[in-house]
């Protein structure tokens, strides 16, 4: 809870407001809890933002002054600027989220806005009676179960020490700790979602990982964070069809750049898998364009469905733009190669195929391509499977992030990935979305991209 120090009065009603948080279960950081003394420790408090998924951040005419209104504007001095900075930096990472809670004035500080048209906004109003409340009851609800407060406080100390051996590098204590918190407060999110940090942290423990999601998404506390991690590991563990769920659930329910970029590129992946590649090739650009993820990776996810949609002139230049950032990359370099070759582009597949011998001598793929290479088979043709063949009877086309889908007679366009879907069938193959886009019905209407979510998606019939 971040708040700037005024009267009694005001700060009762901070203190008003932990108190009922942790009457509902919740865990809260709040300086008047801590040790007084002399000073309170304000970099021990600001470290503890790490631990959080929220701050909620108590705007008044006081603590705009030591935000500033507008980019620019003169601050007062105090430590809520660097509470808040640092706040904003693990918002922007995707690991929490930063609520304004307008208690007094008419102004917001710069960093914070409410939701409007084009606008998600991240500030809520709560001036008045009964806002406050209906605030929490939708965001942060009461958790179930009771607990005495010697449970919670023990609940509490585990987490901690979840945290501290997680940073002393000991996992299986971080783990064992995080095994703790859930066995004193089965309940609460704070267990299961320690287990899926760890996860994700670590490379161990999957199995339970993927469980703590599964275990919060049925309770209704699927926040975004934990579909985007549940995505993640089901990818790892290659179980598609609840990787692809997940990922869809995050791009639909998430505020964060990088949360969505990583969904988009694993629902790439799985549509890959069902030869989907008009929207595999679509959320491959969309994730390039959040820079969610790991830009080299998403790059030669893009470029290799343009290979299977034999386009690999196109699927080069994507190798090109990846080799700046790894020039060294084995895995790109076999892909440029293999792109070169399809291309009959004689030059650059001898320069890609001669550096990835230098840096990857005798591995699988440096052997594929020193065999086209000694073989001389420069005859242009497909190294990889195509993609299906379908008499095209239309495209849905988004003219704001380019995708387009073809499709063939009566097949119906997911609303939640963008896959063909043939008529009669209920539940998409990929997502488990029940959603679809009819094409007769879209005529000159803009509908909902399946991909980008913008309302830019039309419908061209193909003239036979």
């Amino acid at each position: 809870m971040s708040y700037r120090w005024g009267s009694t009065e005001e700060n009762a009603w901070v203190a008003a407001l932990a108190v009922e948080l942790k009457r509902r279960g919740y865990p809260v950081v709040f300086d008047q809890d801590q040790p007084q003394g002399d000073n309170v420790d304000v970099p021990g408090m600001v470290s503890r933002l790490a631990e959080c998924r929220y701050v909620l951040c108590v705007i008044d005419p006081g603590y705009v002054e030591r935000l500033g209104h507008e980019p620019g504007s003169s601050t007062k001095d105090g430590w809520v600027f660097d509470e808040v900075n640092t706040a904003s930096a693990f918002s922007n990472a995707g690991r929490l989220a930063l609520i304004g809670l307008l208690r007094d004035g008419d102004q917001l500080p710069q960093g914070f806005s409410f939701m409007g048209p084009n606008q998600r906004g991240n500030s809520v109003d709560v001036r008045g009676s009964n806002r406050l409340a209906a605030f929490l009851n939708d965001v942060l609800p009461e958790l179930p179960g009771e607990h005495d407060t010697a449970t919670v406080a023990a609940a509490r100390a585990a987490l901690a020490d979840s945290h501290a051996a997680y940073l002393a590098g000991d996992p299986e204590r971080a783990f064992a700790e995080a095994a703790r918190v859930k066995a004193l407060l089965p309940d609460a999110p704070d267990g299961y979602a320690q287990t899926i940090r760890l996860a994700l942290r670590t490379g161990m423990g999957a199995g339970d990982a993927v469980e703590a999601a599964e275990f919060l998404a049925e309770r209704g506390a699927g926040s975004t964070e934990l579909h985007a991690a549940a995505a993640l590991l089901y990818h790892g563990a290659r179980v598609l069809d609840r990787a692809a769920r997940h990922a869809r659930l995050a791009i639909d329910r998430s505020d964060s750049d990088p949360e969505r970029g990583v969904a988009h590129t694993i629902l790439g992946d799985v549509l890959d898998e069902h030869d989907s590649l008009d929207a595999a090739l679509g959320h491959a650009r969309v994730a390039i364009h959040l820079r969610g993820c790991f830009e080299e990776q998403t790059l030669t996810k893009l470029g290799y469905y343009l290979r299977r949609l034999g386009r690999p002139d196109e699927a080069l230049e994507a190798f090109a733009a990846a080799l700046e950032d790894a020039p060294d990359s084995p895995n790109l370099l076999t892909n440029a190669a293999a792109a070169a070759f399809e291309a009959g582009d004689i030059d650059r597949f001898r320069t890609h195929a001669i550096r990835l011998h230098e840096v990857a001598p005798g591995s699988p793929g440096a052997n594929v391509i020193q065999d086209l290479f000694v073989g001389g088979q420069f005859e242009r043709h497909p190294l990889v499977p195509l993609t299906r063949e379908i008499e095209v009877a239309g495209v849905a086309a988004c003219a704001s992030c380019q995708t387009s889908i073809r499709l063939a007679a009566g097949e119906l366009v997911c609303a939640g990935c963008g896959a063909p879907r043939p008529v009669g069938v209920r539940q998409c193959p990929v997502c488990d979305h029940d959603g679809v886009i009819t094409p007769g019905l879209l005529g000159g209407v803009s509908w909902a991209c399946p991909v980008c979510r913008e309302r830019t998606l039309k419908y061209k019939a193909v003239e036979a």
